[in-house]
C-alpha cells in the first residue's frame, strides 16, 4: 500500500464513501492546497494543479503504476472509478526520489479495494444538464488459516448532455449564452484479484474504459462539431513474497496498457477539417526489496517503462519510442523516545534516465520528523525531475503555436518544507485538530506556454520559485459527529527571469474552503463553501486578470437499512448561489445544478 509520510493525507474508505463524488477530480477539489481544472463542466476531463503546479507535475499512480498520460505527462481524474479505490494517499511536494519522474509538485498514490467480505452494491443518480449515471460492484473475500482469496468487479457507466448558461464577459460584449457542445459519455469497468498463502501473494487487475466527449472550445472560437474519443485497456500482475524469515520483503509487479484517443472537427472556425489519432501502447516493471533491523528500514527498488507511439498529430521527426528507468534506494530510521516520544529520521536517492535525453538525473530527499503525543513536527528537503512532454516538442505546428523540440528537463533543485499537525486534542466536547505547513521550491526550467513577439505561442523552459502556506483546521463535536473543517492556501508561483515577473498565469495566490457536516438521526446536510482568488491571464502583466470567485455547494443524504441492505439517498445543489465565473480565460464554469442519487450495498 502506499506510504503516508509526515505531512502527507490519507483519504480512506469510509471518506469517499461520505463524499459522494463523482471521480477523482470531484474527490479532491477544495483539499488544502489543491485545484482541479475542468475546462467545461460533468463530463469535462480533471486535471490537478498542487501548490501552484502544471498539471504534468502531479504524479498520479495506481496500485504503484503511472495514470499519467503518456503524450502529455498530465492525468485526468474523471476517468477514476472511485468504487474500486481503497484509499488514497496524497503528498505535497517534491517526491521524485521515492516516486519518480514527474512528481515535481506532489503524488497521488491510489490503493484498488481488497474485498474482505462477499458484498453486492451499487449507485444510481441523475440531475441537470440531462446528467445520468450507473455504478455496480460485486465483491467478495475469504480468508483461511493459512491462504486467502479476494476479488472485486466494478462497472461504471455515466452520461451529460452538459449544454449550460453562462455569462458573456463584458470585453466579449456582454449577455447570456449556452454552452453547447459539451455532451460526455464514459464506460469503464475494473477487476483486481488476488491469491495468498503465508507472506506470499500473487495478483491481478485489469481496465477497460471508453470516452466519448464534445469539445466545445473558448467561448471565443466555439467548436460545435469538435469531438474527442479515447479508449484505455491495460492490466497489471503482482506478487508479493517474505524471505529470511519475513526481515524482506520483495515486490514485483508488470503492467500493460493500450490508449487510443482521436480528436476531429468537421468544421473547425479557425482551421481546416482535421482527424488527428494517437496510439500508445505502454508496458512497466517494477521491483522493490524492503526489509527491517531492529529500528532501520532500508527499501531498494527499479523500474523501467517503453512507450511505443503512432500518431498523426506529431510531427515527422518525432520519435517512435520512448524508455524510461531508474533506480532508488531510501532509508528509514524510526524509534520511541521515551514513553511518549517517536522520533523518524530518512534519507533517499533515485537516479532516473530516459531516451529523450543524455545522462543521469538525481533526485534526492532527506527529511525528519517527530512526534510528541498528539503534536507532530517535520523538516524536509529535497529535489526533482521530470523530462519534457513529447506533445510540447513534437506536436504539429499549426495556426499561431508551434513545438519546441528543444526543451529541457524541469528540475526543482532546492526545495524546503516544515510543518507542524495537532492530532485530535480534545477541548471540552470538541477535538481539534490542525495542520500548519510551510514550503519554498526553486523550479528549474518549468514549461510553460508564452508568446513571442509575433504572437506565436509555444512552449519555453522559464525558472520558476514557489513559496507558500498551507493551513488546515478541523473541527469535531464527539456527541454528535458534527465536523466543522476549513482550509488555507497561500502559493506564490512567481517567474524568477529579469523579462517576465509577477505570478505565473492562472496560479491563483489564494484558496480557502469552509465546510459544515451537521447530523441529525438518519440525515445529514453538508455546506462547502469553497473561494479562488484573482488569476493573472497574460504572462507578467495585470491585463485581464480574472477576477476572485465563491462557489457554495449544499447536500443531504439520509441513511437506512432493509433487511440485509444499507441504503443511502442524497440530494445535492451545486454552485448554490448560481456563481458565474470562469478558472481559465474563455472558459465558463457551469451554473447552479441539481442531483440526486441513491446507493445500495448488502
Amino acid at each position: 500500500p502506499p506510504d503516508t509520510p509526515a505531512g502527507g493525507q490519507l483519504i480512506d474508505r469510509q471518506a469517499i464513501e461520505a463524499s459522494r463524488a463523482r471521480d477523482l477530480g470531484e474527490l479532491l477539489q477544495g483539499e488544502t492546497g489543491l485545484l482541479v481544472m475542468r475546462a467545461g463542466g460533468v463530463g469535462a476531463p480533471a486535471t490537478l494543479s498542487i501548490r501552484g503546479s502544471n498539471a504534468d507535475q502531479v504524479l498520479v499512480l495506481l496500485d504503484g503504476t503511472p495514470i499519467n498520460d503518456p503524450m502529455t505527462g498530465t492525468a485526468d481524474l474523471s476517468t477514476v472509478p472511485l468504487a474500486a479505490v481503497e484509499r488514497i494517499v496524497v503528498i505535497r511536494g517534491a517526491a521524485s526520489a521515492r516516486y519518480g519522474a514527474g512528481a515535481l509538485a506532489g503524488v497521488v498514490a491510489i490503493e484498488s479495494r481488497k474485498a474482505s467480505r462477499a458484498e453486492i452494491g451499487g449507485r444510481v443518480e441523475g440531475g441537470s444538464f440531462g446528467e445520468a449515471g450507473l455504478t455496480g460492484q460485486v465483491a467478495d473475500g475469504h480468508q483461511g488459516d493459512t491462504w486467502r482469496v479476494h476479488g472485486l468487479l466494478v462497472a461504471e457507466a455515466r452520461r451529460t448532455d452538459g449544454d449550460f448558461r453562462y455569462t458573456i464577459p463584458p470585453v466579449r460584449g456582454g449577455g447570456q449564452a449556452t454552452r453547447g457542445n459539451a455532451q460526455a459519455k464514459m464506460a469503464s469497468a475494473f477487476a483486481t484479484g488476488t491469491v495468498g498463502a503465508g507472506s506470499t501473494e500473487v495478483g491481478a487487475r485489469l481496465e477497460w474504459l471508453r470516452v466519448d466527449r464534445g469539445m466545445p472550445g473558448p467561448v471565443t472560437q466555439p467548436t460545435p462539431s469538435a469531438h474527442q474519443t479515447q479508449g484505455r485497456l491495460g492490466g497489471m500482475a503482482t506478487a508479493r513474497t517474505g524471505v529470511a524469515g519475513g526481515r524482506w520483503v520483495i515486490e514485483a509487479d508488470a503492467s500493460i496498457r493500450r490508449q487510443e484517443t482521436t480528436f476531429r472537427d468537421s468544421a473547425p472556425p479557425a482551421r481546416a477539417p482535421y482527424h488527428d489519432s494517437v496510439a500508445v501502447r505502454e508496458g512497466t516493471l517494477r521491483l522493490q526489496a524492503t526489509g527491517r533491523v531492529s529500528a532501520m528500514a532500508t527499501s531498494v527498488g527499479a523500474d523501467y517503462r517503453r512507450q511505443t507511439f503512432r500518431s498523426t498529430s506529431l510531427s515527422a521527426n518525432a520519435p517512435t519510442t520512448a524508455d524510461y528507468g531508474g533506480v532508488w534506494t531510501m532509508l528509514r530510521y524510526q524509534a520511541p523516545v521515551g514513553d511518549r516520544d517517536r522520533v523518524e529520521v530518512f534519507a533517499a536517492l533515485r537516479a532516473d534516465g530516459t531516451s529523450q535525453l543524455e545522462g543521469l538525473f538525481l533526485s534526492p530527499r532527506v527529511g525528519a520528523s517527530w512526534q510528541h503525543s498528539l503534536v507532530g513536527v517535520h523538516l524536509s528537503w529535497g529535489g526533482a525531475f521530470s523530462p519534457p512532454s513529447l506533445a510540447d516538442q513534437f506536436f504539429q505546428e499549426g495556426v499561431l503555436v508551434q513545438p519546441n523540440p528543444d526543451l529541457a528537463p524541469e528540475r526543482i533543485t532546492n526545495e524546503i518544507q516544515a510543518g507542524v499537525s495537532l492530532d485530535a486534542v480534545p477541548v471540552g466536547a470538541i477535538d481539534v485538530a490542525a495542520d500548519l505547513a510551510l514550503f519554498r521550491s526553486d523550479i528549474d526550467g518549468m514549461i510553460l506556454w508564452v508568446p513571442d513577439f509575433r504572437f506565436i505561442w509555444s512552449p519555453h523552459n522559464f525558472d520558476v520559485r514557489r513559496r507558500g502556506i498551507d493551513v488546515a483546521l478541523r473541527l469535531t463535536h464527539r456527541p454528535s459527529v458534527g465536523v466543522l473543517r476549513g482550509s488555507y492556501s497561500l502559493t506564490a508561483v512567481e517567474y524568477a527571469g529579469p523579462v517576465l515577473t509577477g505570478q505565473v498565469a492562472y496560479r491563483p495566490k489564494h484558496m480557502a474552503t469552509v465546510a459544515l457536516g451537521v447530523p441529525y438521526r438518519r440525515f445529514r446536510t453538508e455546506i462547502e463553501v469553497r473561494y479562488v482568488g484573482q488569476r493573472r491571464t497574460v504572462p507578467g502583466s495585470e491585463l485581464n486578470s480574472l477576477p476572485a470567485y465563491w462557489t457554495v455547494d449544499v447536500g443531504v443524504s439520509a441513511s437506512f437499512s432493509l433487511g440485509s441492505w444499507t441504503s443511502e439517498a442524497f440530494f445535492r445543489i451545486d454552485n448554490l448561489t448560481d456563481r458565474r465565473a470562469e478558472l481559465l480565460a474563455d472558459f465558463p464554469l457551469p451554473s447552479r445544478a441539481l442531483r440526486l442519487g441513491w446507493r445500495v450495498t448488502r
